[in-house]
């Protein structure tokens, strides 16, 4: 079993703890770099993004359960997404 601190996820950004001490052009530059690891991240794993969002609709097209795990941030915006499944996807809150 993984333990929370070996999850890469959860690692210390080493330019993250003066984030707040660099040039606003300097963070730009990072929030971009960042945001280009995390598009080559899904890119690595798109088959399997796939193949999990054809298991959830075939779930819910057999009446069965999309289930939201998440913690913090994670936690906030599953709910938002599952606010949206009965007006965007025409599920039935249950």
């Amino acid at each position: 079993m993984v333990s929370y601190e070996e999850l890469p996820t959860e690692a210390v950004d080493p330019a993250g703890p003066e984030l707040d001490l660099l040039p606003p052009p300097e963070v730009a530059r990072l929030l971009l770099r960042e945001e280009a690891r995390a598009h080559a991240a899904v890119a690595a794993a798109i088959d399997a993004i796939g193949e999990v969002a054809a298991a959830a609709a075939s779930a819910l097209r057999a009446h069965g359960r999309l289930i939201y795990v998440g913690a913090g941030t994670s936690g906030r915006l599953g709910v938002l997404d599952a606010a949206e499944m009965a007006p965007t996807w025409a599920t039935v809150p249950g």
